[in-house]
Order: structure tokens, then sequence, then C-alpha cells
């Protein structure tokens, strides 16, 4: 199937690598497990302060289900464990003394039955990277009736996929092999001009392309075009190209793949530090980081979900961008009487918003230009949604809890990334991916029961 969208939106940012030269980091002293990505996980810490770990060994497991681990991206001894409010666990700090990887023994996925192979993945600690829908949280250790990968980025500053296979496309194929085996119908959705050999020509796997505006790499989008969900008990999941490097590397090696490739990259950047590094998962900012960053705000992930971090923080557990925007809050003189030539709209507010966005990029801030209000227009949202989803009355249905309605307005079929562009361009400053992810998170402990 070949999906094309129109409606969408491509911010004009500026600040991507030149390049496409890859620039691989050696080990850092330090490397983080990042616990606060599961925000809604508790735990049950096997390891503690002062323990040796090696790459890949549990260090928590989920208190909910017994036998989701989440494992250690490095070698070496635990130094802290970083907290929040409530004494959450935020991150597990390790020093790093060398390159020991724990060694797992998956069985043999040609030979296996679909159960061995799935205890294969939660004894790896693989089951902390997939997602199921409906509800965009941790998959279970449910069989999938459908998986699907996304091999094609369109978020801002996301390097593509087929960075991520320079050197892993033997561990990418072997990881279609073993979850072809858990589905029939196991989907990749690449680029319409993707010339990347491993994904263009992928065996035992259903072939997609799509192109378009952001957001054409959701798998949201995918599922809802080629396996639209219609109840609750479906069960899909979502992996990405690193993900499935993971899994393949796993079943060919019994060992943990612990390095991805980021771009570091924004305008507040120098040209020279903008570049694709390989980094090991949970890499310290500060090990990438060489230059004056007063006055910016430094963002873990991309844009528009990525996270605040600070020079002694760590990369996210998803993430794939480290960029930074100016921070600010100074208003124009008179601002509302300006053409605003200079600029951004979505709306055609602007003068610049009857220029060529794409040939003009803007500079962007973190100012808001204003504060939360309630919802004004409906319609404004509609103009970045792909998907027949009522932005707003499916936000408001779940800011009341009314899932029932909720669910008829299309909960199954989205997820938080789905309302990142309503998000941006919101006149009302409403935070809707905060909403719909908390909603989901309720949504799933009310009405999913694995």
């Amino acid at each position: 199937m070949h999906i094309r969208i129109k409606k969408g939106l491509d911010i004009p940012l500026k600040g991507m690598p030149e390049s496409l030269e890859i620039v691989h980091k050696g080990m850092p002293n330090t490397l983080a497990l990042d616990l606060g990505h599961f925000s809604y996980t508790k735990f049950n810490f096997i390891l503690k302060v002062g323990d040796v770990v090696k790459i890949g060994q549990a260090i928590a497991e989920d208190k909910h289900l017994p036998g989701r681990f989440f494992v250690s991206p490095a070698s070496g001894e635990i130094k802290a464990i970083l907290r929040g409010e409530k004494r959450k666990p935020l991150k597990v700090v390790i020093e790093v003394t060398g390159e020991e990887y724990f060694s797992h023994t998956p069985c043999d996925y040609k030979k296996a039955s679909k159960e061995d192979i799935l205890k294969s993945l939660a004894d790896a600690g693989l089951f902390s990277h997939i997602r199921k829908r409906p509800s965009n949280t941790l998959a279970s250790f449910k069989l999938p009736e459908a998986v699907f990968i996304k091999a094609l980025e369109s978020a801002p500053f996301v390097p593509d996929p087929g960075l991520q296979l320079q050197g892993n496309e033997t561990f990418f194929k072997e990881g279609l092999n073993v979850l072809a085996k858990l589905t029939e119908k196991l989907h990749l959705v690449h680029h319409k001009n993707c010339e990347a050999d491993a994904f263009v020509n992928a065996q035992n796997v259903q072939k997609h392309t799509a192109e378009g505006p952001h957001p054409v790499a959701n798998p949201s989008l995918h599922i809802y075009h080629i396996y639209p969900l219609m109840n609750l008990n479906q069960c899909v999941w979502t992996l990405d190209v690193n993900d499935v490097i993971a899994v393949g590397k796993l079943f060919k090696e019994g060992k943990y793949h612990n390095t991805r490739v980021i771009t570091l990259g924004g305008e507040e950047f120098s040209q020279e530090n903008r570049k694709y590094l390989r980094v090991y998962a949970g890499h310290p900012v500060q090990d990438l980081l060489n230059e004056n960053l007063e006055g910016l705000r430094i963002i873990s992930g991309d844009p528009f979900l990525g996270e605040k971090v600070e020079k002694d923080g760590y990369i996210g557990f998803a993430h794939y961008v480290l960029t930074s925007i100016k921070e600010s809050q100074e208003r124009q003189p008179l601002h509302f009487m300006r053409l605003g030539s200079g600029r951004f709209t979505a709306t055609k507010t602007y003068l610049s918003g009857f220029f060529n966005r794409k040939k003009h990029p803007f500079k962007f801030t973190t100012h808001q230009h204003g504060e939360v209000r309630a919802f004004i227009d409906a319609d404004v949202y509609q103009n970045v949604m792909p998907m027949r989803i009522p932005v707003m009355d499916l936000v408001k249905a779940v800011i009341a809890e009314d899932f029932e309605k909720a669910m008829e307005l299309g909960l199954l079929e989205v997820s938080e990334e789905d309302f990142a562009l309503p998000t941006f361009i919101c006149p009302s400053k409403i935070e809707m991916t905060n909403i719909i992810r908390d909603g989901l998170q309720n949504f799933a402990t009310q009405y999913i029961s694995d």
C-alpha cells in the first residue's frame, strides 16, 4: 500500500547537519538508564547502588508485570539512582569500567514456539522497547496479531532510519525474521523515495510506502490506513528500526544493542557542531557539547516531544535528537500591530504565511506568545490532522474522562505524538500531547486487562 497525505506541516527549522557522515563517540565515563521515560511504571530494583552490572543485565523489573525487565546500557558500577517527586526513580547512573556484556541465551527462533520467542525477548529486556496499540503503552506478553515497523522519520531533526542501519544490516534482517515468526501480519513502512536496500528488499514482511509532510512517519497513521483497530481486544506492536536491530542482535549474538545514531542539530549550535553521532544509550549530554550553552534550552528528543535536559543530564531512553532552542520570554512592543514578515505562522495570521515557508526558515524560541485559555477554533487543528479524528472533541472527551465517547471519536487509533502538531499551532496554548498521554494511560488501566 502507498500512503499519501496532504494534511500536516513541516516546520521550517534551521540547523540540520550538512554532512551525512556519522561520527562515532567513544565510551564515556558514565551512562544512565532512563527510567523517567516510563512515567507510569513502578519498579522493583534487582540491583542497588554499589553493585557491579554488565551491558544488558537487568537492573529493575516492572512491579505490576513481573518478567518485564529494564536493563543496563553499560558495564560498570551503579553510582547513583536519581529520583524525582515522591522519590520516583528517574535515572540509574552507571560508572563505566569496560564493555562486558551480560550473556543471554535466546531460543532457536526457527524451531521454537511463539511463546518461547516472547520469553527470550522478555528475559533480555526488549519489552521495554516495544509498545502496543490501542493505548500506546508498553507491550505485555500477549502475542501480537500484527507488528508495525516504521522505517521513515518526519519529525524535526530526527535522523533518517537508514543511518541506524550502517553496520547493522545483518541484525536488522535477523530481527525481521524473528518478528515474522510471531505474526504473518508484519508490516514495514518506508519513504516512497527510500534507497536503503534493507528496507526496499526486506524479506518476510509486507512492505508499504508513504509520502507527505509530518506526521507521515507516525505509526498511528500507518495502522489507520493498513490495519485499522476496531476493538479493545486487539494487540498491535509498534517498533522502530533500532528496536528491530536490537531484536536481531539478541538472537544472533545473545547481546543487548546499546548504541544508536542521533542528530546534534539546531540553529543555536555552531555549524561545525551539527552532526550525526553514534552514541551509547543513555549517553551524557556534556560529552556531546563543547560550546557555550548560556541562554539556550537543550532538548533531548525532537522539538515537539523532547524533554528539557541540563548539561549534566543524559540522552532519553527513546530519543534520537539533541537540539537547542533559545530561551526567551521577551515580547516585541506593539507586536499585534506588526505585519510579521519574519514570524512563522501556520494559519496565515502574519504576512509570512503567504510566502513559501520551506524556502524561508524562521527563527524559533521558547516563547509561547500567550497563556492557556479555552478552545477557540476547532477547524484549525484539522488542517494538520491527516486522520479522520475530530481533535478538539476528542481532547475534550479525554479531559472529561468520558472514554466511551472518546472511543467513538477515535481514541483507539491515536497516541500522544499525533497531537504534537495540533499542540504546536494551538491558539489556546493547550498541551494536548500531555492530555492524550495521560488519558491513554487512564483508559488502559480502566478498559484493557492485559
